[in-house]
């Protein structure tokens, strides 16, 4: 293998920062058998050599190196500062060349703002507040327009679906993302991967041969395959075997029929939480249980005891899938009674900021209340201002993790079944202090296209306060 016998080496920082006086190294390797002259030569972008020269000439012994420095001052907060060495005799030649990531000094702030319309004519004008001294140079700002929720909500989709492993919790924790998946595609026609398409059918039956292994001799789930039965995790298998029913997918009635009995004798355990009582009688109703006399006597229990919000949303559906309307939006209306408003025309549900069970989560209690009153009263004014407050809850293009992504999608595409979002036929403008940046005309094709991003030029963007309208 052949070798060079002139070599120069750059050493560099990792970063550099406006402002910095730093000394870069050369290093020049001479493999020949002679001693050379070589001329030594740095150049480089967005930064000042302070040395007086940028070119040196020095004796290099045979089998030797030699290190040049270089004095630099950084004179840009963005972009890279591009360093160019070269060696040069009268026999052979080097040369390289660095690109080095340049970051303003100070602390990296970011500041979010979302907007979004529901009136066929509507201006609006958010602030977006530029601190007092910032560099402007330092200072970006980019904008996402989306046609509709559907664009933003299921940008996720081809993230959720995957092979199920693990213990009966983990194996549902990807097998019903990836039911959700399949539902929202075949609700919605939403816009999945070839790849997804193909892989759905295979992860969906993946998952329900690991569940039918998992499943007890008394028709109950576990934690584990040999462990006691748990009245949650029986809920939790049935709920998720039910949901690929619906969604198309051939489902062992024997497997199923068991779990719906496992569930019933579950209920006559004393020591239950109203939550997961209210979830176990929400995951029959979903199976197509009917027997309305069966679950007033059950629902009767969890009303007489402290009940959160989550459990009034799964009752609330619960009467509504039996056929009760009446006994539904009774429970609906002490639900919507119990929101909590936030700014920008947001509403919620109080939950437990984090807890190792989901149903005293904060989101995912307002992503169930969400599904609560789209399914039985999707008129309702509220349903617009929880959607706005879901989607401020994203970190990305999805939420904390799989399964609360998949249980908010889960609840939006119900959302969209009942909305126009799905067919969007209007003109958008967007102006940052004053100038046009973006134009366009929204039609039913844009839907489940990706975000439009807008770049904005720092030109554009001024100290204090900045109109985005």
């Amino acid at each position: 293998m052949q070798r060079k016998d002139l070599l120069i080496r750059m050493e560099t920082p990792r970063f550099l920062q406006e402002g910095d006086e730093v000394t870069i190294s050369t290093i020049v390797h001479n493999y020949l058998d002679t001693e050379k002259q070589t001329k030594v030569k740095f150049t480089g972008e967005n930064i000042l050599l302070q040395d007086a020269v940028n070119e040196r000439t020095l004796s290099i012994a045979p089998n030797t190196d030699v290190r040049v420095d270089w004095k630099v001052k950084v004179l840009q907060p963005l972009g890279e500062a591009k360093l160019y060495a070269e060696a040069l005799t009268n026999e052979e030649s080097d040369a390289m060349e660095v690109k080095v990531p340049l970051q303003p000094k100070g602390l990296k702030i970011i500041e979010n703002t979302i907007a979004d319309f529901s009136e066929e004519n509507k201006t609006e004008t958010k602030l977006v507040n530029i601190p007092s001294g910032t560099d402007l140079r330092s200072t970006g700002m980019k904008l996402t327009v989306d046609p509709s929720l559907a664009a933003t909500i299921l940008s996720a989709l081809d993230e959720l679906v995957g092979y199920p492993y693990g213990c009966v919790e983990q194996t549902m924790s990807r097998f019903l993302p990836t039911v959700v998946v399949a539902n929202a595609f075949i609700k919605l026609n939403a816009p999945v991967s070839e790849a997804t398409k193909k892989d759905l059918p295979l992860m969906v039956n993946k998952g329900l041969q690991r569940l039918y292994g998992f499943q007890h001799s008394d028709g109950g789930w576990g934690w584990w395959e040999n462990d006691e039965s748990n009245p949650f995790m029986t809920a939790y298998v049935v709920y998720g075997l039910s949901l690929a029913k619906q969604a198309g997918y051939d489902i062992q009635n024997g497997v199923l029929n068991r779990g719906v009995s496992a569930i019933k004798a579950h209920l006559n355990k004393k020591d239950l939480d109203s939550t997961t009582r209210a979830y176990m009688l929400y995951s029959l109703a979903i199976a197509q249980e009917k027997d309305q006399e069966f679950f007033k006597k059950e629902i009767d229990k969890i009303i007489s005891s402290d009940m959160n919000d989550y459990a009034r949303s799964l009752i609330a559906m619960t009467w509504q899938l039996i056929g009760n309307e009446s006994k539904a939006k009774e429970v609906l209306s002490q639900l919507e009674r119990n929101v909590k408003t936030s700014g920008e025309g947001a509403a919620y549900w109080e939950g437990r900021q984090f807890h190792y069970r989901w149903q005293d989560d904060k989101v995912q209690t307002t992503a169930m209340a969400l599904k609560a009153i789209v399914n039985i009263n999707d008129k309702s004014d509220l349903k617009d201002k929880v959607v706005r407050w879901l989607i401020q809850q994203r970190q990305g293009t999805a939420w904390r993790n799989t399964q609360e992504t998949a249980m908010i999608i889960y609840a939006m595409v119900d959302y969209l079944s009942t909305s126009n979002e799905l067919t969007p036929n209007y003109n958008v403008k967007v102006f940052v202090n004053g100038t046009s940046v973006f134009e366009k005309q929204m039609m039913k094709d844009d839907v489940f296209k990706k975000s439009e991003v807008i770049n904005i030029s720092n030109e554009l963007i001024r100290s204090g306060n900045n109109e985005i309208n």
